[in-house]
This record gives structure tokens, sequence and C-alpha cells, in this order.
């Protein structure tokens, strides 16, 4: 009754799922690697805001991003 005009979107979201299953997996081989970065990262993050840089690191961060022409949020 509803012919393959119903289907197609069905098969796309099909589709895309399988690749993003694929990409999954080949994340899920470096998860180690990636869970050790997020936490050193968390722990130097941790350390910047305890001693008061954390602060500076954003100011130059902002200067870097106008200077590259990226400080599209000061416009909203």
């Amino acid at each position: 009754m509803y012919g393959l005009g119903l289907a197609v979107p069905f098969l796309i979201v099909g589709f895309g799922f399988t690749r993003a299953l694929a990409v999954f997996k080949r994340i899920q081989r470096h998860y180690r690697a990636i869970q050790g970065a997020a936490g050193i990262l968390l722990v130097a993050m941790g350390g910047l805001l305890l001693s008061g840089y954390l602060y500076l690191v954003n100011v130059y961060a902002q200067r870097g991003l106008r200077a590259l022409g990226l400080d599209w949020w000061t416009s909203l």
C-alpha cells in the first residue's frame, strides 16, 4: 500500500546507523587512550583553576580566536 516511498527514509537511517557503528568501533579501539587524555586534560584544567591561571588562558584563547576571525559569539 505504501510502496517504496515510505521505505527509503528507513533505508537511509539504516545505512547511517551502520556507518555510525563502524566509526564507533574504530573509536572503541582507542578508548583507553581517549580516556587517559581526557583525564590528563581534566587534571590540568583543575590545576589551572586552583592556581588562578585559567582566567589568563581564557583571555589568551579569546584574543587568539579574535585574531583568526573566529569570534562569532561576540555578535550574538
